[in-house]
């Protein structure tokens, strides 16, 4: 009977026993931060790709096609050293009419399947950002991020931006 208290009151093995119960937990911790970090680096990300979409864009008085597709390539360099395809970059141009009401004027989306407004469509901006006869560059970034520990258990996480900025060279900016 005594050597049964004995193994009771034996504790050699008790640091073992306790690191395999807390292990699996720190290492769950610690890949957590590493995914949340990766995920915060997307979105800062996919936030400067809009910004400087808008402000490559509001600096011309006129874009082509061929212009904004290459606006579009800068835009996917920036997003390295994460995959570009995920990336969706929509541009519009949107002016206040007389009443002060937005409309689109012009829209452009990479990849060119995305959905985007119609010319002519009411675009909702914040209060008093431009007031009538004025014009402003939007650009809206999508990115659906999926973290590489959980892409078998989720579909993603979607990051959105938008960026404002003001035609600089001519009250607003033609699509050629």
């Amino acid at each position: 009977m005594m050597k049964h208290l004995r193994f009771i009151a034996d504790e050699r093995g008790s640091i073992l026993v306790e690191t395999a119960l807390v292990l699996p937990i720190l290492v769950l911790i610690f890949v957590g931060m590493v995914e949340f970090s990766e995920a915060f680096m997307v979105k800062r990300k996919a936030g400067a790709v809009a910004s400087a979409t808008a402000d490559l864009v509001a600096q011309a008085s006129r874009v082509s096609a061929a212009d904004l597709a290459d606006i579009s390539s800068i835009a996917n360099n920036l997003m390295q050293p994460y995959p570009a395809g995920p990336l969706i970059v929509l541009v519009e141009c949107v002016t206040a009419d007389a009443n002060g009401n937005p409309l689109v004027t012009w829209s452009w989306s990479s990849p060119a399947s995305a959905a985007k407004p119609k010319a002519g469509d009411p675009y909702p901006l914040p209060d008093g950002l431009i007031g009538a006869n004025e014009s402003i560059i939007v650009t809206q970034t999508s990115y659906t991020f999926t973290p590489p520990i959980a892409q078998f258990l989720t579909d993603g996480v979607q990051f959105n931006s938008t960026a404002y900025f003001k035609p600089r060279l001519s009250p607003t900016v033609q699509l050629q």
